[in-house]
């Protein structure tokens, strides 16, 4: 069976998949802690409890992740000059490459409310399909809230093209302008409309992080390890769940280049970050992401233990993951799956009429044998 993540330029990044990994346990864990602190009163002690809550802080960190890897294509064309990328190609990989994934994901998740409860919500489903569910109700979906970060992934996804003309600037202004706008979450310590905050424009400054990662990497980043950014990542990967939610709307974006950037330049944790474990579950975070709240309110509705709750998450989650990656995430990695998907039923639609043809050219004796043959075979149904 294999695991790994298919990319686009057949490239994978091992350091970027750790650092998703990074990401997606502490969602994982903030969402489990979240389900138990609210059915069953589990709190955590000091320090453990305030890191747990503040694993939400996961979903941020993905975008900087999108805006790297996105990124990186944009700046490499308007700084090294490479072949442009093409915006049909970009838009219609960002489609096939993610939509199958969610919409199956959405879908099982409606109709399995739908199947035990008596809650409707097809507005809110049509809302969801079209990534507009922040904007219309100012408010997540109500049956599948983590759709919230897609549909402000889905926004960025359409400005990049538009945003990574920043690159064409020379190498100090692009940078300081990015560095002003990794400032924006500043913003957030003021009163701010719903919907604005449920979209790509309060979340710019973690984009522009991104961003700002991928100029770094595509010109002139130095691959060459040392010790200070083990350093680094030692004493900022606590801090990022422990500091206070107004000073990381500020300081958050800004601390994390200096922890991605340490992924590729450290020694300890550049090797932590690419093994081979960490890359295969890193690479399955859109997964994990798509199922793993579902599954730990089914959890929570086997046992009203917190230990049982957590381990029968744990064991769902694995599970559902490793199901739904291979079954449909990993197939919809592959660029070319729509097209091999069109040609394998083309020749199935053409073997079918060539059948229908060699029928037909074999005469009438032929197709009142087959039915003599299915009346014979009716009849011994029948004395059976």
């Amino acid at each position: 069976m294999r695991l790994s993540r298919i990319t686009s330029g057949g490239r994978l990044i091992p350091e970027i998949d750790g650092l998703r990994f990074a990401a997606i346990t502490s969602v994982v864990a903030f969402h489990v802690y979240e389900y138990l602190h609210a059915r069953v009163n589990f709190s955590a002690p000091g320090i453990l409890n305030t890191a747990l809550l503040n694993g939400q802080r996961g979903v941020p960190l993905f975008f900087v992740i999108s805006g790297f890897i996105l990124g990186r294509p944009f700046a490499s064309h308007y700084i090294h000059n490479t072949p442009a990328p093409k915006l049909k190609e970009y838009f219609l990989r960002r489609f096939t490459r993610l939509e199958p994934p969610y919409l199956v994901a959405l879908f099982a998740v409606f109709f399995g409310l739908a199947a035990f409860t008596s809650s409707r919500g097809v507005s809110h489903l049509l809302a969801s399909v079209l990534y507009s569910h922040n904007l219309i109700y100012g408010s997540p979906n109500p049956f599948y809230g983590l759709a919230w970060s897609l549909e402000i992934e889905i926004q960025f996804y359409c400005l990049l093209p538009l945003l990574a003309f920043v690159y064409c600037l020379p190498r100090i202004p692009r940078r300081s302008l990015l560095a002003v706008i990794m400032l924006a979450g500043a913003f957030h310590l003021f009163p701010m409309p719903t919907r604005l905050s449920l979209s790509f424009f309060s979340w710019i400054q973690y984009f522009a992080a991104g961003t700002l990662l991928a100029d770094l990497y595509i010109d002139g980043w130095n691959h060459k390890p040392h010790w200070r950014f083990d350093l680094a990542s030692l004493v900022l990967w606590p801090t990022v769940f422990l500091i206070s939610d107004g000073l990381a709307w500020v300081a958050l974006p800004a601390i994390a280049v200096v922890l991605y950037a340490s992924a590729f330049r450290s020694i300890f944790f550049q090797r932590v970050f690419t093994l081979p474990a960490i890359v295969i579950i890193g690479g399955m975070c859109y997964t994990i992401y798509l199922v793993h709240y579902p599954v730990v309110c089914v959890a929570g509705r086997l046992s009203p233990n917190p230990i049982m709750i957590t381990a029968l998450s744990l064991a769902g989650i694995s599970a559902a993951s490793l199901i739904f990656f291979v079954l449909i995430e990993r197939p919809c990695m592959d660029k070319n799956w729509p097209s091999q998907l069109f040609n394998r039923n083309q020749r199935r639609v053409l073997h079918g009429v060539g059948s229908v043809g060699r029928v037909s050219s074999s005469g009438e004796a032929d197709i009142c044998a087959g039915l003599d043959v299915g009346n014979e075979r009716k009849e011994v149904h029948g004395r059976e």
